[in-house]
């Protein structure tokens, strides 16, 4: 009986989605993408009527229909009229941090609440096409905790890498507030991650790869961030070097908080894997220092909207509603927001706003001229800071495209390069051998930067998750 087109039509639609419906089991045999319009995040042209194919949680080929033999037997998943790309990666999130206005609303979680916070943001990371996120700064236990649970399937969620405490020849990050003098003494000599001196630095980072982190955060400069004054070095060049070196001889990569002029020479001489808010560095950043990082191989990770999207919705509070439904932020986050940017004498108090005055026009400007010269830029959020919230994290590649970069080069910085940045080389790219981390998008992330909200599809290691 031949069927009427519309009928065909129909049925060929629901096996589609079928196929690209989230499933709790383990990824087929074979799949094969077929269709789509394939930004590779290599920097190659856009590849159209392409097919990727999938066996288990690896790409074992990528080319166009017709080029590309598919194995008899293989789900396939039409994808015409769409467009691939590798899964983002966010290089700076804080998994424990909600966006709240106040310091406790951000912070202040313990145990399996805390456990379930992080959990959550995770799997908000995912379903907006981040597929893996790099925890530069958070509670080693929990963090642990739920990363595994992820690998093992357990849970649903980005990929989680961590650095549990930020180490520091100072003091650490500031983390909850212990609850026991045993977890206050628990927090001194571990979470909080303070060394001093170059047996302190060994002493330090040899504990933290025993307890099985995947990076090192150091806390190379100060900034306008936990009272610190002036962007002052607070890591001596020769203790910066230990960390370097011994994180290296285990494989593992470093990345440090550094906004001050010095911290950037001694982090290029130190060997650093990448910087985090490096363009904002509280003044016009020098030309010779734009030339020393453009020529090194250290990746700068800008992170312009851990503050911008604060001062952003001073001008137009309406896209926090939005986050506020589409995120299913708790009220406890968006109400104190929705008071102060409602309010001038609430936001010229807050200290966002007077850090925001001026570090936003010059960092997107620091930003424009490492562009120009060349720099290898990566992609991070910073996610936890206020307004900044879990889920959004598109929002700083519109960031690098504004600053200069090309839609190509941006989406490259939040795929490829944040992964060459840590060290990550089997993710990035949608290229035979990689992970098969790949996204959907219902429209063209070249043509307009922002499509590149409009995920309809995520795979992880060759998984359908939405």
């Amino acid at each position: 009986m031949q069927l009427p087109r519309a009928t065909k039509t129909c049925l060929a639609l629901g096996y589609v989605l079928l196929l690209l419906a989230p499933t709790l089991g383990q990824p087929p045999a074979r799949l094969a993408l077929v269709g789509g319009t394939l930004i590779d995040g290599t920097g190659a042209p856009p590849l159209t009527n392409s097919v990727v194919l999938i066996e288990g949680e690896r790409i074992t080929a990528v080319g166009r229909r017709g080029e590309v033999a598919i194995p008899e037997g293989t789900e396939r998943a039409q994808l015409d009229g769409r467009f691939l790309l590798p899964g983002l990666i966010d290089g700076h999130v804080h998994l424990q941090s909600l966006g709240a206005a106040s310091y406790q609303g951000r912070f202040q979680a313990f145990g399996e609440d805390l456990v379930e916070r992080i959990a959550n943001h995770a799997k908000r990371h995912l379903q907006s096409g981040v597929t893996t996120v790099f925890d530069v700064g958070g509670p080693l236990h929990e963090l642990r905790q739920v990363r595994d649970e992820i690998n093992q399937g357990k849970r649903p969620g980005a990929r989680i890498f961590m650095a549990g405490p930020i180490t520091s020849a100072e003091r650490g990050y500031p983390l909850p507030f212990p609850r026991t003098a045993a977890e206050a003494l628990h927090q001194e000599t571990l979470i909080r991650g303070e060394f001093k001196g170059i047996a302190g630095a060994r002493t330090k980072i040899r504990q933290l790869i025993d307890l099985g982190v995947d990076q090192i955060k150091v806390y190379q400069t100060g900034g306008f961030d936990h009272g610190y004054a002036g962007y002052a070095t607070r890591v001596p060049l020769e203790e910066l070097k230990v960390v370097v070196e011994l994180a290296h001889q285990a494989g593992i990569p470093v990345t440090a908080h550094t906004r001050g002029i010095e911290g950037f020479r001694n982090g290029v001489r130190a060997g650093l894997d990448s910087m985090q808010h490096v363009v904002y560095c509280g003044i016009p950043m020098p030309d010779e220092i734009v030339q020393l990082l453009a020529q090194s191989s250290v990746y700068i990770i800008p992170t312009i909207v851990a503050i911008s999207q604060f001062w952003d919705l001073l001008q137009d509070p309406s896209p926090l509603e939005k986050d506020r439904l589409a995120l299913n932020l708790p009220p406890e986050v968006t109400d104190e927001l929705f008071e102060i940017v409602s309010d001038p004498k609430r936001y010229t108090r807050h200290e966002y706003y007077n850090m925001s005055y001026a570090e936003i026009p010059l960092g997107r400007e620091n930003l424009s001229r490492l562009v120009q010269a060349g720099a290898r830029v990566a992609m991070g959020t910073d996610a936890g800071t206020v307004a900044n919230f879990h889920g959004t994290s598109y929002r700083e590649v519109v960031e690098l495209v504004r600053a200069g970069m090309t839609s190509m080069q941006a989406i490259m910085a939040a795929t490829r390069n944040t992964a060459l940045a840590f060290k990550k080389p089997d993710l990035g790219t949608i290229e035979a051998g990689k992970i098969a981390d790949i996204i959907v998008l219902a429209e063209d992330p070249l043509a307009d930067i922002q499509n590149l909200s409009q995920v309809l599809h995520v795979f992880k290691s060759g998984k359908k998750y939405k």
